[in-house]
């Protein structure tokens, strides 16, 4: 069960878009969302960094890179 300062819980971790993890971050009224390499997604609500799931697993150097990937315009890829 989520804390309640935690998102609800989701099918799989981690989340396959940023488009995802900032909407979560925007229902529960954070201000921010920070995502990164052998880091817990975490986000900042009422002015306190903390984990968006206090159980999820670190994100994968490969998956942060996914992460950015999907939304980095060509032209700086490479």
């Amino acid at each position: 069960m989520a804390s309640k300062n935690s998102a609800p819980l989701v099918a799989s971790h981690p989340l396959t878009h940023v488009d995802d993890y900032l909407e979560i971050g925007q229902k529960a009224g954070a201000s921010d969302v920070h995502l990164a390499a052998n880091a817990r997604p975490k986000w900042r609500l009422h002015g306190r960094l903390e984990p968006i799931w206090p159980d999820a697993p670190r994100l994968t150097a490969e998956h942060t890179a996914a992460l950015a990937e999907a939304f980095v315009p060509e032209v700086y890829k490479n």
